[in-house]
């Protein structure tokens, strides 16, 4: 049964970060199958420069963690109770699926950019280039605020109306 606070445009940014997820996976993987044992690079300071080895096996913990956080997130939207969610603002009767949609957005968006920035710091990991790794994580930052920001201005005026 398909929920009316679900959209079209949600599943599509779902799918699509479940599929960038999985494209950081399988580079990983390839990567690992490539390199074994060898010991990489596996945390930068913020000058860009190593300060962290390990196995190869180690770029397996931040997909696999995101693709936990995403299947998390994935539940909460489509089997847990949207009446249950923690809003910021009590939601006025008749407009709670205008609101649900906004927060779902927030949600699907957020999932999507994390995939994005799994991908691209663990291709930045392979390549032993921490000088990204500070790049992508100031980035991921600056784009979080309007992330989590705009859905929620969006929700707000929906509760008004």
């Amino acid at each position: 049964m398909r929920k009316a606070y679900i959209t079209t445009l949600h599943l599509v940014l779902e799918i699509l970060s479940y599929v960038v997820l999985a494209a950081a996976l399988a580079a990983v993987f390839i990567f690992i199958a490539n390199n074994g044992g060898a010991e990489i690079p596996t945390h930068y300071n913020f000058a860009g420069e190593a300060d962290g080895y390990g196995s190869a096996l180690s770029l397996l913990i931040m997909p696999g963690t995101m693709l936990i956080v995403n299947v998390m997130i994935s539940l909460s939207i489509h089997v847990g109770s949207p009446a249950k969610w923690n809003m910021p603002f009590k939601i006025h009767y008749g407009r709670e699926i205008a609101v649900w949609r906004c927060v779902v957005l927030m949600n699907v968006v957020l999932m999507l950019l994390l995939a994005a920035f799994t991908l691209a710091s663990s291709a930045a990991l392979m390549l032993g280039r921490g000088d990204l790794i500070v790049i992508l994580s100031v980035g991921l930052c600056i784009l979080m605020v309007p992330a989590i920001a705009v859905p929620l201005v969006m929700a707000a005026r929906h509760n008004r109306w």
